[in-house]
C-alpha cells in the first residue's frame, strides 16, 4: 500500500507543475512586446497603443483616425471626458503605405533629418511610414480637432518639424519594416535613432533652430498631449 500511494503522488505533482508553467506562459503573453501601457518610459516598438487625455469639444465619443495614401494607420476613439486611446496597426494593414527613405522631390518617406546621410547609413532596404498626430471628426467627413504629443501646438507638417514649429519638442511615431540604426549629422541637424521593426516613438528637438535633433530614448519631460480645434 505505501508503494502504491507514493506512485500515485508522482503524476499529481507533475500535473501541478505543468499547470503552473502553462499559467505563467499565458500571463507573459497577455502583454505584447512594445505595447505602451503608460505615458512613461523609453520608446515602444512593435504593436503599439498610446493613451492620453485632452479636452473634447464634442462632449461625446468620437473615432480617431490618421491615414497615409488612403491607408488607415491607426484606429481608436476619444471619450466625452477627453480620454483617448489609439492603436497603431500592424504591417499587414499598412504595407501599402510603406515607402523607402527619399528626398523632397520624390514621393518617398521624408520623415527624417539628414536624409542623404541617413540613406547612406542604412543597411538593407527598410521602408517607413509615420504618424505625427491623430484626427477626430464629427460624423463622417468633418475634421474637428488634432491631437499631438508636443511642447507646443500640434504640427501638421508631414516633414520633420521645421524652424517655424510652434514648440521646441515634438514626438512622432515611425514604422520601420526592419531594424534600423542611424547615427549621422548634417549641416543643420543630427539623427541618432534605434528603430525596431514595428512602430517606434521618435523625438525631435528644435530648440536650437540651426541644430535640430531627431532621436530615440526616454520620452522628454517637456512633452504633453495637446490639441487644436479647427
Amino acid at each position: 500500500m505505501p508503494l502504491t500511494q507514493h506512485a500515485r503522488r508522482i503524476p499529481t505533482a507533475m500535473l501541478v507543475l505543468i499547470l503552473s508553467a502553462g499559467l505563467l506562459a499565458t500571463a507573459c503573453s497577455d502583454n505584447p512586446a512594445g505595447n505602451d501601457d503608460s505615458d512613461d518610459g523609453g520608446p515602444p516598438s512593435g504593436p503599439l497603443t498610446v493613451e492620453g487625455s485632452v479636452n473634447n469639444p464634442s462632449d461625446s465619443e468620437q473615432e480617431l483616425y490618421q491615414k497615409e495614401d488612403f491607408v488607415d494607420l491607426i484606429e481608436g476613439s476619444i471619450q466625452a471626458d477627453g480620454s483617448f486611446s489609439a492603436e497603431f496597426l500592424g504591417e499587414s494593414a499598412i504595407e501599402d503605405a510603406l515607402k523607402p527613405l527619399g528626398d523632397d522631390s520624390s514621393d518617398d518617406f521624408v520623415g527624417m533629418y539628414c536624409r542623404d546621410e541617413a540613406a547612406q547609413a542604412l543597411d538593407g532596404s527598410p521602408q517607413f511610414v509615420d504618424v505625427n498626430l491623430f484626427n477626430f471628426t464629427y460624423g463622417e467627413d468633418t475634421n474637428v480637432m488634432q491631437i499631438a504629443l508636443s511642447s507646443g501646438s500640434p504640427n501638421g507638417n508631414v516633414y520633420p518639424p521645421q524652424s517655424d514649429t510652434d514648440g521646441d519638442h515634438q514626438a512622432r511615431w515611425i514604422y520601420a519594416s526592419e531594424d534600423v540604426s542611424v547615427d549621422v549629422t548634417c549641416s543643420s541637424a543630427a539623427v541618432d535613432v534605434e528603430l525596431n521593426q514595428g512602430w517606434n516613438e521618435v523625438y525631435f528637438d528644435v530648440s536650437d533652430r540651426d541644430n535640430k535633433m531627431q532621436y530615440t530614448g526616454d520620452r522628454p519631460g517637456q512633452l504633453d498631449w495637446v490639441s487644436e480645434e479647427f
